[in-house]
């Protein structure tokens, strides 16, 4: 992840605050940057250099959104 927003204000009816908008880099083509929120509300181990990824929410025939979610790191 190159970079995150952390929105407060209830812009767009549906969407619970606070919730989180990433930019992320792809690993395979870092030049390529995408733009979606994570996944969960939760708000710990969001920062940038984490590893995240992706799945896709079909909403219906017509719309698909992409959103991220934290790779939880193994020791």
């Amino acid at each position: 992840m190159v970079g995150f927003c952390v929105v407060a204000q209830p812009f767009v009816a549906g969407f619970k605050t606070p919730y989180v908008v990433v930019r992320v880099s792809l690993l395979d083509a870092p030049e390529v940057e995408l733009i979606a929120n994570i996944a969960s509300h939760r708000l710990s181990g969001v920062a940038v250099g984490v590893l995240v990824h992706v799945w896709y929410d079909v909403i219906d025939d017509e719309l698909v959104l992409a959103d991220f979610e934290l790779v939880e790191q193994v020791a």
